[in-house]
């Protein structure tokens, strides 16, 4: 992962992965930002899974990111379970497991405070 990036992942569902992309690139600010990476095929295969998404920050995108991934957890009446890593230009890491199972508020704080530190 390079710097000033977040990366996305979901547990084994590229449905909803595929939904949070869909979610994502309908912020303008956001569209250009996300790349989509799929899984290498395993032999006899014709084509790779959808396996993450990466987000480049900076320029004050990572707030709006961040509110709007929320969002999209608070919307989702299933399970959602999502891996997010962000990496700062500093070389810092965050690494979270995010669902909608539970409070986002605290997680919320601590994703905008990391990005924040930032920029």
């Amino acid at each position: 992962m390079t710097s000033d990036e977040v990366r996305i992942s979901a547990q084994d569902d590229p449905d909803e992965l595929r939904a949070l992309i869909k979610w994502l690139r309908a912020e303008d600010d956001l569209r250009s930002r996300l790349t989509l990476h799929d899984k290498t095929p395993g032999q006899g295969h014709m084509g790779g899974a959808l396996d993450y998404l990466t987000l480049l920050l900076g320029g004050g995108f990572g707030t709006v990111f961040v509110k709007s991934l929320f969002t999209y957890l608070g919307q989702r009446r299933k399970s959602v379970v999502f891996d997010l890593e962000l990496e700062r230009g500093d070389g810092q890491r965050l690494r979270l497991r995010l669902t909608n199972d539970k409070s986002a508020e605290a997680t919320l704080e601590t994703v905008i405070r990391f990005i924040d530190a930032r920029e």
